[in-house]
């Protein structure tokens, strides 16, 4: 598939913010700043506040190939206290806290990414290749072996990791599950450390990718 969508753009503080708050596909109302149109499926069905959970289960099975809508709706499931009885992890979101900022990367199941440097760069990963897409299947592959060992958080999203400190968070269809260290132990961690080398190999490839 062609990478002419793939791009690192510059962005303001607030821009930066917006976008961090995106990646956990947990807000509706972000994505109501973002669309024209609120009235094509499926977003008709995720913005109507009728919606039964046999209608946002219709959207989550006709969404494979868009992890983040299969999670609002999964969230939305969640939110209106519906039982999710499947888990499946949609999202594997690295965090990296450093004096200057921190260093986000979220990688979603379909193959598309987001990264967001410290520097004010994000870059956007919408255009899948055969290759990035082996490397993302390999995050997923090391994080269904971790979460396998943790339980859902059953508390709200915690605020960014503090400097020194990281943090990788599964978004799975049940609620989020996360580790979260010192960079170096989380890094070296048994459970987490073959996820997050994962995330940094593909991380080393989209970089090289984008057209900036």
């Amino acid at each position: 598939m062609s990478e002419v969508f793939n791009k690192s753009v510059a962005a303001t503080k607030r821009e930066l913010t917006f976008i961090y708050e995106m990646l956990f596909c947990d807000e509706l109302s972000f994505y109501a700043q973002t669309l024209e149109d609120l009235t094509p499926y499926p977003w008709s069905v995720l913005f109507n506040p009728a919606a039964t959970a046999p209608d946002l289960y219709e959207v989550i099975d006709n969404s494979d190939d868009n992890s983040r809508v299969k999670l609002l709706a999964y969230n939305k499931l969640l939110q209106g206290h519906h039982p999710v009885l499947r888990r499946e992890i949609l999202a594997v979101i690295v965090e990296v806290g450093l004096q200057k900022g921190q260093d986000t990367l979220a990688c979603y199941r379909d193959g598309t990414a987001r990264y967001i440097n410290h520097t004010g760069k994000i870059v956007f990963w919408d255009s899948v290749n055969p290759h990035s897409k082996e490397l993302t299947d390999r995050i997923f592959d090391e994080s269904e072996k971790m979460i396998a060992h943790l339980g859902p958080w059953e508390y709200g999203r915690l605020n960014p990791p503090k400097p020194g400190f990281a943090r990788i968070t599964l978004m799975a269809s049940n609620g989020l599950y996360f580790g979260e260290a010192e960079a170096d132990t989380l890094f070296s961690d048994a459970l987490a450390a073959p996820a997050l080398q994962a995330a940094t190999a593909f991380l080393g490839y989209i970089t090289t990718k984008i057209t900036k």
